[in-house]
C-alpha cells in the first residue's frame, strides 16, 4: 500500500513540474535604440515569478519591428524625445480599422514625433477645433465619407482658421484660391471665405469625393488633395502604378506628398486614443447655440456687433472670413450669430444704410489731408472710414490709396454750380484748412485756386481768411446742404458732426432741437435745422 501512495506521489509532482507552452504575444514594447523587445506591462510582472525562455518570446509574424533607425539621417524630422513606445502606444500602432492602418516605420516615426515632442502643439489644435469638429463630424457621417478624414485638418493647419501656407492655400482645409473660387467661395480683399469652417468644409467633402470617384482609393485620394490631382495623375501614368503602394516606391512624388499619408495615419491614431495616450479627449457634447442670417454689403461690422451688445473679437471668432472691418459691398454675406443677439441683430439690419460698391471709389491722399477732413467731406465718421480701409493709425501718408464713400457733394458739386464770371462765392478758412483740403472739397482744380487768390504752394492760409471759389455763383449759396428743414441721422452721426455738415452752430442745434452734448441720436432721427 505504501508503495502505491508514494508511486503516486512521484507521478503527481512529474505531472506538475512539466513544461507548458507559451501563448504567442501580440502586446510588445520595441526599443528603438537597442532592438530589446519588452513584454506588455502585466505580462512583465508575471514573468518575474516564472522566466520564460528566449525561444518561447513572440514570434517574428506576431509583432511588428519598428526600426525607426533606418529613417535617422534623412528628412523626416528628429526625434528628441525618442523614448522606446510604451505597450498601449504599441497597441495603438498595430490597430487598423477604416483607413487606418497597422502602422509602418514612416507612421511610428511620426506617432512618436507628435506624442514625444509636439504634445503642446497636439493640445492647442484640440482647442482649435472643438468649435467646429462636433458638426464637421455630423456632416461626414451623413455624406458616407470616413470618419477619420475629420482629422485631416489638424495635419492641414492645425484647425486654425486663420493658417496660411507659403503656397497662398489658407483656412482649415487649407485651399488653394483658384480650388476655392471654383467652388462658389469668395476669396478677395474684402472676404476670404475659406477661413470659415461652417462655410468649406461642405465644399471640402464634395472635393474628396471627386477625388475619390477619380482614385478610387483613399490613400491617392490623400496624396492628391496634398499634391493636386493632375500630378498625381502624371506621376500613376510616369511609373505605370496602379495603388497608392507602388505609386510611392516609384519615387516620382515630392518628399512632401510621400510623407502625407504617414503623417495623417499617425495624426489619425493619436486623435483616436487621446485619453489612453494622455491627452485631453475632444468634448463632443458642444452644441452650436448660433443663427445664421444674411447681411448686406457695405455694413460697419464693428458698429453692427456693437450694435447687438456683442464683443467683436467674439464676433470675428465665429466670422473669421472678414478680412476688413465692413462687409464686401459687392455681395451680402452669410454670418453666424449667437442666438441670444439674434433679435437684436435682425432689428438693427432692418435699418441699417450700408455703403453699396456703387458708392465707393479710391482717393489718393493729398498734403493737408487728415481723417477728420475726410470724415466731413464723405459725411461717414472716422472709424468708420479706418474700418472700410483696415486702417488703425491715426497718420495718413501723401500718396496713400484710400477707399473712400462718394457723396453727393464731391459727385454732383461741379453740376450743381454754373461757372460764371459773377462775384464768387468765398470759403472762409478755418482750423485745419489747407488750400488742398478747399480744393477737394469744392472739387475746383488747384491752379484755379492759386490763380484765383494769388496764391501758390507755398502759401499759408489763417483762420478768417476768404478764400475764392471760381466757377461758384454768390447767389448760387443758397443750394448747399442746410437748404433742407430736417436732417435724418445717419450712421456715425453726431449732434457736433451734423453742425459741421450743415454749416450750422453746435449750440444752436442742440437749442432748436431741445438737445443737450450728452443726448444720443438714432438713426432715422430727424434733427431741425431752422
Amino acid at each position: 500500500m505504501k508503495r502505491i501512495i508514494y508511486l503516486s506521489l512521484i507521478i503527481f509532482f512529474l505531472y506538475s513540474c512539466r513544461t507548458t507552452d507559451k501563448k504567442p504575444i501580440n502586446k510588445d514594447v520595441y526599443n528603438l535604440e537597442t532592438d530589446q523587445v519588452f513584454l506588455p506591462l502585466q505580462e512583465s510582472l508575471e514573468s518575474e515569478d516564472n522566466p520564460t525562455k528566449e525561444e518561447d518570446l513572440v514570434t517574428e509574424e506576431s509583432i511588428r519591428v519598428y526600426d525607426l533607425t533606418v529613417l535617422k539621417g534623412g528628412s523626416y524630422p528628429k526625434i528628441k524625445n525618442d523614448t522606446p513606445f510604451t505597450p498601449i502606444e504599441l497597441e495603438i500602432l498595430q490597430n487598423e480599422s477604416g483607413i487606418e492602418i497597422v502602422a509602418t516605420n514612416e507612421i511610428a516615426h511620426y506617432f512618436k514625433y507628435f506624442l514625444r515632442d509636439k504634445k503642446e502643439l497636439i493640445n492647442k489644435w484640440i482647442i482649435n477645433s472643438e468649435k467646429y469638429i462636433p458638426e464637421i463630424r455630423e456632416l461626414f457621417i451623413s455624406n458616407g465619407l470616413p470618419v477619420e478624414l475629420i482629422y485631416l485638418p489638424f495635419l492641414e493647419s492645425g484647425y486654425n482658421t486663420n493658417a496660411y501656407s507659403r503656397a497662398g492655400a489658407g483656412g482649415i482645409w487649407q485651399f488653394m484660391p483658384a480650388t476655392a473660387r471654383s467652388y462658389g467661395l469668395a476669396v478677395n480683399w474684402w472676404t476670404d471665405e475659406r477661413r470659415s469652417p461652417f462655410l468649406t468644409t461642405p465644399y471640402a467633402i464634395k472635393h474628396l469625393k471627386r477625388l475619390y470617384s477619380i482614385f478610387g482609393d483613399w490613400y491617392l485620394t490623400l496624396a492628391a488633395y496634398n499634391a493636386g490631382e493632375g500630378r498625381i495623375s502624371r506621376a500613376m501614368e510616369k511609373s505605370s502604378s496602379n495603388d497608392y503602394e507602388s505609386l510611392i516606391r516609384s519615387k516620382t512624388l515630392s518628399n512632401e506628398t510621400i510623407k502625407y499619408v504617414p503623417q495623417f495615419i499617425a495624426i489619425v491614431k493619436i486623435m483616436k486614443n487621446l485619453e489612453q495616450l494622455g491627452l485631453k479627449p475632444i468634448n463632443w457634447n458642444i452644441e452650436s447655440n448660433y443663427t445664421k442670417t444674411t447681411i448686406p454689403g457695405g455694413v460697419d461690422l464693428v458698429e453692427f456687433s456693437n450694435s447687438i451688445d456683442l464683443k467683436w473679437s467674439d464676433f470675428i471668432n465665429l466670422n473669421p472670413s472678414f478680412r476688413r472691418k465692413v462687409s464686401d459691398p459687392n455681395r451680402d454675406s452669410t454670418v453666424l450669430i449667437p442666438n441670444k443677439y439674434y433679435e437684436k441683430a435682425d432689428q438693427y439690419l432692418s435699418t441699417v444704410n450700408p455703403i453699396t460698391s456703387n458708392k465707393l471709389h479710391y482717393y489718393t491722399v493729398k498734403s493737408g489731408d487728415s481723417w477728420w477732413f475726410l470724415s466731413k467731406l464723405t459725411s461717414t465718421n472716422i472709424l468708420t472710414l479706418k474700418r472700410l480701409n483696415n486702417i488703425n493709425s491715426n497718420n495718413l501718408k501723401i500718396g496713400q490709396r484710400l477707399l473712400l464713400p462718394k457723396t453727393e457733394l464731391v459727385t454732383t458739386q461741379s453740376n450743381q454750380y454754373k461757372k460764371s464770371n459773377n462775384k464768387l462765392q468765398v470759403h472762409t478758412v478755418r482750423s485745419g484748412d489747407t488750400i488742398s483740403s478747399i480744393s477737394i472739397y469744392y472739387n475746383i482744380k488747384l491752379n484755379s485756386l492759386y490763380k484765383e487768390n494769388n496764391l501758390n504752394s507755398y502759401s499759408i492760409l489763417h483762420i478768417g481768411q476768404k478764400i475764392k471759389l471760381p466757377g461758384y455763383e454768390l447767389e448760387e449759396q443758397k443750394k448747399s446742404l442746410d437748404s433742407d428743414k430736417y436732417y435724418t441721422v445717419k450712421s456715425g452721426d453726431s449732434i457736433w458732426l451734423i453742425a459741421q455738415k450743415t454749416k450750422i452752430p453746435y449750440k444752436k442745434l442742440l437749442e432748436i432741437n431741445k438737445l443737450n452734448s450728452k443726448s444720443k441720436l438714432s438713426i432715422g432721427d430727424r434733427i431741425l435745422l431752422y
